[in-house]
């Protein structure tokens, strides 16, 4: 789409995309685990799978090496600003991505007026973070229920629909967080907006840890059995039985 006068409508992206991420995902993870890990692999001289058991049977766990997927390791793989930092105003709190966030630990005399590392969820507008007196504290927006669940994307297009609306009648109005909040919660501003929304959707289910389906194998002590797994579950062709689709390589 980089050239857009040359894409015909037979080649346009627009008309062939028939997955949903979701679709997307399962049949992904169906071939990694299904068919590629229980296939034997030329340069190893048996499955993907037995190589990856042999070498946990050789070379021991290394639970000290597991990164786990817990608040700490969310924060920090969230995205920051340009600067990586933002100044504490000692009313509204610091500003990123022309919202203002405030969580109390921005009351402290020592904080007030100094730049402190920030980082925002981009799927989730009404909350950002801030590293205050050593530890990362949850800030939330001034207008946080007309932002939650509204997408870094979401509020992008929203800015654009305001400074276009600004063009259009000739006024050049600053784009602010009220403005921002008031189209978002419009009417006509839904029409917009409801496409990313949809695409927002989508991916919430793979990113949400509920539909994180529990990983189990045939190497004890390595994940637990999923609460809808059957023992009784028939065995595949390539010999690795349907328990164990999918798993995963805790080394790595």
């Amino acid at each position: 789409m980089r050239n857009v006068r040359q894409v015909t409508k037979s080649v346009n992206p627009k008309t062939q995309a028939v997955w949903t991420l979701d679709d997307l995902q399962q049949t992904l993870t169906a071939y990694l685990y299904e068919v590629y890990d229980c296939t034997d692999h030329p340069g190893l001289g048996q499955t993907p799978r037995q190589a990856f058991e042999t070498g946990l049977v050789l070379t021991g766990h290394r639970p000290s090496r597991i990164i786990p997927y817990d608040r700490e390791f969310i924060i920090y793989t969230l995205p920051t600003t340009r600067s990586g930092s933002a100044k504490v105003d000692r009313t509204r709190g610091v500003k990123v991505n022309y919202l203002y966030y405030w969580c109390q630990g921005f009351d402290d005399p020592a904080v007030q007026m100094r730049c402190v590392e920030v980082r925002y969820d981009p799927f989730d507008a009404s909350r950002a973070y801030a590293f205050v007196s050593g530890q990362w504290l949850e800030c939330w927006s001034e207008y946080r229920h007309s932002f939650r669940g509204r997408s870094e994307k979401e509020v992008m297009l929203a800015t654009q629909e305001l400074r276009k609306r600004s063009r259009s009648h000739a006024q050049r109005s600053p784009v602010t967080a009220k403005r921002l909040a008031e189209l978002l919660a419009a009417t006509e501003g839904q029409e917009v907006l409801l496409t990313q929304r949809f695409k927002d959707r989508e991916s919430h289910r793979e990113r949400s840890p509920a539909g994180v389906v529990p990983i189990v194998t045939s190497v004890q002590g390595i994940g637990t059995a999923p609460p809808d797994s059957d023992e009784g579950e028939h065995q595949m062709s390539g010999g690795c039985p349907m328990s164990v689709v999918r798993r995963t390589y805790q080394e790595f």
